[in-house]
């Protein structure tokens, strides 16, 4: 989602709390196609995590099944104001992810696992 333009400039300002919901009710086409984006770039997904987890940049909790960050701080300083846009919305889709429940998440995004 972070690397659709249309979603980032629409959810890189919201608020944290009620921010998506606020945002999908405002421009419903943010979840087109959305299904066949996460299954065009399952390939490029599955990279990043192995080199996440390579480098130590997060971890498994087995017993709460969640990833884990291990560094607090941004990997990198953001150059233009594009990547520091691109940044805020995953901020905020992560925070999203965190508080709604997978089968809530799923249906008000309308993808499926």
């Amino acid at each position: 989602m972070v690397i659709h333009r249309e979603t980032v400039e629409t959810l890189a300002r919201r608020h944290f709390v009620g921010g998506l919901h606020l945002a999908l009710a405002e421009n419903r086409t943010l979840t087109i196609d959305l299904q066949e984006r996460m299954e065009a770039t399952t390939r490029q997904t599955m990279a990043a995590l192995n080199l996440g987890f390579a480098s130590g940049l997060f971890g498994y909790d087995r017993e709460r099944g969640q990833l884990v960050p291990k560094r607090k701080t941004p990997p990198v300083q953001p150059v233009s104001e594009e990547v520091r846009e691109m940044l805020n919305t995953a901020k905020r889709l992560g925070f999203w992810f965190y508080t709604i429940n997978a089968e809530q998440l799923c249906s008000i995004l309308r993808i499926r696992f």
